[in-house]
């Protein structure tokens, strides 16, 4: 038998050094090591590139630590504008425009997947794969367009919500499988006619090793503002991520306030990021003369390990919606446990990885009171509690969420697919 091609459509496919998006480039070096042959279909510009990429080609090919891109080429943005929007529409055109192109380097692909970072590309994916007579498998990032209708307060008589709603029930019942990275989307799309026999859910993880092997120290400014904090008697809590609407941090200020009008000084929190709302965050922590916070620039994925591991407990933050009851698999949460330290999350939800695991505290979304309260609770913990829940945390992610284990959860599912 043939080795099986696999193809990853991801919009904002990238690699440490690159940018992310992470997952493909782990889950296909788990392929390429299994006997499967990867080839990871990603945006020539995105957002979350660290550096804008030069290509004038239609598909650019190119090896990254020894694991094979192919970049469409899309038109550049800045926000959240329409311009974005046309470099989604732009990556999903391009991929049907160029199949041959595509077809010529990789050979025709055994299985598709279709990550939805957004899912407009779903129609030409599956136009391919029944062409080329492929396995399809519909990977659930983010449900759209619910997350769209909740997090963006956009209409559902919006031509886009529309589009969205389309494609989801195309997905649900269309393609072979659905793999999901959110633990109970299936109660969700069963309503869009998904079965349970063609489910599985295969969350975000982590890679141990590359995290030992590849870490680097943090810049010397920032060790010298944390060293400082520690000095001061703080407890220091840290956020590494996004600083965007969905990541709530406008009510972790709030709850800063608070705390400061109490003349609460036992804490001190370590913003790590970039995003729309850095700017208004930071203007709001100033005008209020928070000096509990501190914010610092975006780190490099290679450095992210030494700043969680210089916090005392790190801190996750989520809209008070009813998108998260079908489960929330950041990345962030997967590095945050990893890195043994216990988590303080703020998640309005019937379900959820801390408190079920008891690695952390979850406190209300959206109610600066009660994180006020979560950020004293955690201060207050003995420091051999808060090791037993990083402690907990990091057994449980060593367990069942490396990319090891999470590939061959993804490999099952081939061997099934090309069985049939």
């Amino acid at each position: 038998m043939s080795q099986a091609v696999i193809w990853y459509l991801h919009h904002y496919a990238g690699a440490p050094g690159i940018g992310m998006s992470y997952r493909p480039y782990y889950l296909c070096r788990e392929f390429e090591q299994n006997g499967y042959k990867s080839w990871i279909i990603g945006a020539s510009f995105h957002h979350l590139m660290h550096a804008p990429r030069e290509q004038s080609e239609a598909v650019c090919q190119e090896k990254i630590d020894g694991q094979d891109f192919l970049f469409l080429k899309t038109p550049s943005y800045h926000g959240n504008t329409p311009k974005r929007f046309t470099n989604m529409l732009s990556y999903a055109w391009n991929l049907w425009r160029h199949r041959k192109k595509l077809l010529a380097i990789t050979g025709a692909p055994s299985v598709i997947i279709v990550s939805s970072a957004h899912p407009f590309h779903y129609f030409f994916a599956r136009r391919i794969a029944k062409q080329y007579k492929a396995k399809l498998i519909f990977e659930v990032r983010d449900l759209w367009p619910m997350s769209l209708i909740e997090l963006m307060n956009v209409a559902p008589s919006n031509p886009v919500v529309t589009m969205l709603n389309l494609i989801e029930k195309q997905a649900c019942t269309q393609s072979d499988f659905v793999v999901s990275l959110l633990p109970y989307a299936l109660d969700h799309m069963a309503k869009r006619g998904l079965t349970a026999d063609r489910f599985v859910w295969i969350s975000n993880g982590v890679s141990p090793d590359e995290v030992e092997n590849n870490s680097e120290a943090m810049p010397e400014t920032c060790q010298q503002l944390i060293a400082a904090q520690k000095q001061n008697g703080r407890c220091l809590i840290g956020y590494a991520g996004a600083h965007g609407i969905p990541n709530s941090l406008d009510n972790l200020i709030d709850a800063l306030i608070l705390l400061k009008a109490e003349g609460y000084q036992d804490v001190h929190f370590f913003l790590v990021g970039d995003g729309v709302q850095k700017q208004a965050l930071r203007q709001r922590a100033e005008a209020h003369e928070l000096s509990s916070i501190t914010f610092l620039d975006k780190l490099p994925k290679k450095q992210i390990a030494h700043f969680l591991q210089s916090m005392d407990a790190l801190y996750l933050g989520w809209k008070n919606k009813a998108l998260y009851q079908y489960g929330v698999s950041p990345n962030k949460l997967f590095d945050y446990l990893l890195s043994a330290k216990p988590v303080l999350q703020a998640l309005s939800a019937p379900r959820d990885l801390i408190t079920e695991t008891s690695c952390g505290l979850t406190v209300a979304a959206e109610n600066p009171a009660a994180i006020a309260q979560g950020i004293k609770h955690m201060v207050a913990c003995p420091d051999r509690e808060k090791q037993d829940m990083g402690n907990r945390g990091k057994h449980l992610v060593l367990s069942e969420f490396t990319y090891a284990r999470l590939g061959k959860k993804y490999m099952t599912l081939f061997e099934s697919l090309l069985c049939r």
